[in-house]
C-alpha cells in the first residue's frame, strides 16, 4: 500500500508487462482491494479519508463489466457524497477506459460514497496497474490480465451484399455468446485497399449486434472483416454497381394458343443508376436460369444470350415478345416455371420468372408486385400489388432488417398495398412475400433492395 500523485504513479509502469493482443471479452477472479487512510496526526483535527480501489484480481483481455472497477471514498466512516475520483491506467498501451480507450477519467461519487468509471478495456496480456486519486490520497492496483477463452462467434448480417460505387454506406452484424460470458463493448474492423471506415463498431449489450457506419467504398470490388477475440472473424463481401435493373412485376404467365394479351410474355422495365454519374448500359443480356431441376429453359424460344437495347436517356427497355412454344408441364398440378436473368455489367442483375400456362389451365391471373423496390437506409415505401387470392387477408414476410405489418388486406379485384414499409440504417437485400394459402406458399413475392 502507498500514497502518490498521479505524476508518481505513471512512473511506475512497467514496459516489460507488453505483449499485444487485442480487444475481445473479458470475465474476472476475486477482486483485490486497496485501501489507505490518514494519518492520526491529520484525524485529529480533520475528519479521516479513507479511499479504497477495488479491481479484479485477473481478467481476460477484453472488456471488464463497469462494476468490476470502483472506488469507495468515506470521510470520518461517512460515505462521502459528490468526490472526485481520477482513475488512470499507468500505461495506456494496456489498458483504458470507455470506448475510446482514455487513460484518466474523474468520476463523482454516488450517494454510497462509491465511484464507477467507463467499463475498462484490458488490451494486452500482463499486469495492468490502476491507480484512483481524491484530495491527496492515492491507491494503485494490479490486474492480472490473460487471453481470451472462446466466448461465442461474429457474423454480418449477410455474407455478401451490393453496394453503390463510389458510395458511403452502413453494415450490420452479431454477436452470439456462450452462456454465463459477456459481450465484447467493441468488434475490430479490416477494409480491402480502397476502402475506408472507422477502425471499431461498439456492441449492443444487450442484443450482441452491432453497426459500421461511415464505410466509403472503393474502385473495386472487396471484403470487408470484423473481429473480436474469443468470437473469431466474420466476412462480408461487398459487390460494387453502377445501378439495378427492374421490370414491371417478378412474375409473368401465358400459354400458347391463349388469346391476347395471355398469349405471350410482355415485359417491360427500366435501368436505374444509383452510383453518381454512371452511365446507363448501352444493351442488357438475357440468359436463361436452368440451376434448379424444376425449371425448363428456353420455353419461348427465345436465344440464349441475345441482348436487347437500353434507352440511353430514360433506361428503359422492353424484351422482344416472348411466345410459349409449348403447352407447358405440370407436377401435381402446378405448372412449371422457368427463369430468365437480365443483366449488364456494373449493373445489379434482375430475375424474373415465367409460367408457361397448360391448356387445362385456363385462370392466367398473375400475382405482381415489382420485381425490385430499392430503399435508401431508413427509408419507408408502401407498396403495392395484386394477387390470385381474391378477398383475404395474409402475412407477410419481410427480409432481415425490413419491417412493416404483419398482415395485409387483399381485396376484391386482387389488389394491395402493405403500408409502411420500412428500411434499416444498413444495406441488405431479401426477398418481400405474401404468404398464400398453405406453408411455404406465396401469392405474390419481389426483392427489397437497400442501396
Amino acid at each position: 500500500m502507498s500514497e502518490f500523485t498521479p505524476s508518481e504513479a505513471a512512473a511506475t509502469k512497467d514496459a516489460s508487462l507488453r505483449r499485444r493482443t487485442v480487444i475481445g471479452a473479458a470475465a474476472w477472479a476475486a477482486p483485490v482491494i486497496v485501501a489507505t487512510v490518514a494519518s492520526p496526526a491529520a484525524a485529529a483535527s480533520v475528519p479521516a479519508l479513507a479511499l479504497s480501489l477495488v479491481v479484479p484480481g485477473t481478467a481476460e483481455v477484453g472488456t471488464l463489466a463497469q462494476e468490476a472497477v470502483y472506488a469507495t471514498v468515506l470521510v470520518g466512516g461517512v460515505p462521502a457524497v459528490g468526490k472526485s475520483v481520477t482513475f488512470m491506467v499507468v500505461d495506456v498501451a494496456l489498458g483504458g477506459f470507455g470506448g475510446d480507450g482514455s487513460q484518466m477519467v474523474t468520476v463523482i461519487t454516488d450517494e454510497s460514497g462509491i465511484a464507477y468509471p467507463p467499463s475498462m478495456v484490458l488490451k494486452e496480456v500482463g499486469d495492468v496497474a490502476v491507480t484512483a486519486t481524491v484530495d491527496d490520497r492515492g491507491e494503485t492496483a494490479l490486474i492480472t490480465v490473460t487471453e481470451p477463452v472462446s466466448t461465442g462467434t461474429i457474423a454480418f448480417k449477410q455474407s455478401s451484399v451490393n453496394a453503390a460505387a463510389a458510395s458511403t454506406f452502413a453494415l450490420a452484424g452479431a454477436l452470439t455468446r456462450t452462456a454465463g460470458r459477456v459481450y465484447p463493448a467493441e468488434v475490430a474492423l479490416v477494409y480491402p485497399a480502397g476502402f475506408s471506415g472507422p477502425e471499431t463498431a461498439q456492441v449492443d449489450q444487450a442484443t450482441g449486434e452491432f453497426v459500421v457506419p461511415g464505410v466509403t467504398a472503393g474502385s473495386v470490388d472487396g471484403s470487408i472483416t470484423a473481429s473480436a477475440p474469443g468470437y473469431g472473424t466474420a466476412t462480408v463481401a461487398i459487390t460494387l454497381v453502377l445501378g439495378y435493373i427492374e421490370t414491371q412485376q417478378a412474375m409473368y404467365q401465358a400459354g400458347k394458343g391463349f388469346a391476347a394479351p395471355n398469349g405471350t410474355y410482355v415485359v417491360t422495365g427500366k435501368v436505374n443508376r444509383v452510383a453518381p454519374g454512371a452511365a446507363l448500359p448501352a444493351t442488357l443480356t438475357l440468359t436463361w436460369d436452368t440451376t434448379s431441376g424444376t425449371k425448363y429453359a428456353n420455353v419461348t424460344g427465345l436465344v440464349d444470350g441475345q441482348t436487347v437495347n437500353v434507352d440511353p436517356t430514360t433506361g428503359a427497355f422492353t424484351l422482344p415478345t416472348l411466345t410459349p412454344i409449348d403447352t407447358g408441364r405440370t407436377v401435381d398440378g402446378i405448372a412449371l416455371v422457368s427463369s430468365i436473368v437480365l443483366s449488364a455489367s456494373g449493373y445489379q442483375p434482375m430475375t424474373i420468372t415465367l409460367v408457361n400456362r397448360p391448356s387445362n389451365i385456363v385462370s392466367l391471373k398473375s400475382s405482381t408486385v415489382p420485381a425490385a423496390i430499392v430503399f435508401k437506409p431508413g427509408e419507408t415505401k408502401d407498396i403495392s400489388g395484386s394477387a390470385m387470392q381474391l378477398s383475404v387477408t395474409r402475412p407477410v414476410k419481410y427480409p432481415e432488417g425490413f419491417t412493416g405489418p404483419a398482415t395485409v388486406i387483399v381485396n376484391s379485384s386482387g389488389a394491395y398495398t402493405i403500408r409502411g414499409v420500412k428500411a434499416p440504417e444498413y444495406i441488405t437485400s431479401g426477398s418481400l412475400r405474401v404468404e398464400g394459402a398453405t406453408s411455404g406458399t406465396s401469392i405474390s413475392a419481389g426483392s427489397l433492395f437497400v442501396l
